[in-house]
C-alpha cells in the first residue's frame, strides 16, 4: 500500500502481490480501475441507513468508524464513508 496527499485529496494505492484481499473480487470482475471514493462524513451510521434504504448495498461496516457501500454505477467503484474525527 502507498498515500500520497494532494491538498486535501488522499490517493491510495494497493497491489496484492499474494493471497486475496478485499480488494480482490473487484479485480476479478472489472480488472483495473478506481476501487473506492472515500467520503468523510459526520454520522457514518446515519449515512448508511440512508444510502442502504435508497437501494445501496452494504459491503463492510464497522460501526461508528467506516462503512463501504456499493451503489451499483458504472465501472464498479464503490463507496468508502468515513467518520469524521
Amino acid at each position: 500500500m502507498a498515500f500520497a496527499y494532494v491538498g486535501p485529496l488522499e490517493v491510495e494505492l494497493v497491489q496484492c502481490v499474494e493471497g486475496r484481499i478485499f480488494q480482490s473480487k473487484f479485480l476479478d470482475k472489472w480488472g483495473e480501475g478506481v476501487h473506492h471514493l472515500e467520503f468523510f462524513v459526520d454520522d457514518v451510521d446515519a449515512e448508511v441507513a440512508k444510502l442502504t434504504k435508497d437501494g445501496a448495498k452494504l459491503l463492510i461496516h464497522d460501526p461508528g468508524k467506516f462503512a463501504y457501500l456499493d451503489a451499483g454505477g458504472p465501472g464498479g467503484a464503490i463507496f468508502e464513508l468515513m467518520q469524521r474525527r
